[in-house]
């Protein structure tokens, strides 16, 4: 493939674009096939920079990993939150609602009580005439009787000065 190419050093393009620190060609070359190790006759297996950058771009990726792990946990918790609210919510519309209609309710007992209110105020008011109505009754009376003992005694006063009867 031509991503194995050497040049006059033996180089391939994956080591070169390595030495440079070039993480994008060496991402395009890894896509491509690029072998990471090439072996030297009678050698072992020699790692170029494009490895150490490669194993740089893994753990790179690992971390975001970890970082998307912890995050879809945050969000999982924030979820959890949510739905504990989403319940909350729930419970303070159905209190709410019961509590309109408990409100329909007591404006029937507010008409209730204004009713007999009005009732008690007009039985007081029947009863006030009443008694300034007795009152007057037993003036009349207390009058009538102290008229009559009046009378009484100027008639007798009357009958032993004249002798008379009536």
């Amino acid at each position: 493939a031509a991503v194995a190419v050497t040049n006059n050093h033996g180089q391939t393009a994956l080591r070169l674009a390595g030495s440079k620190g070039n993480i994008n060609v060496v991402s395009m070359l890894l896509e491509k096939g690029a072998a990471l190790e090439r072996r030297r006759q009678r050698e072992s297996v020699l790692r170029s920079p494009a490895v150490d950058i490669d194993a740089a771009l893994l753990l790179e990726k690992d971390n975001e990993v970890t970082c998307l792990r912890e995050e879809v946990i945050r969000l999982r918790s924030d979820n959890a939150t949510l739905n504990k609210e989403v319940e909350m919510t729930r419970l303070r519309e159905a209190e709410i609602s019961r509590l309109r209609s408990d409100d329909g309710a007591l404006l029937e007992m507010v008409d209730e009580i204004t009713h007999l209110r009005e009732e008690i105020n007009r039985l007081r008011n029947d009863n006030a005439t009443h008694t300034r109505g007795m009152a007057e009754a037993t003036r009349s009376v207390k009058v009538k009787k102290g008229f009559t003992k009046k009378v009484k005694k100027w008639i007798m006063q009357r009958i032993e000065t004249n002798g008379t009867s009536i």
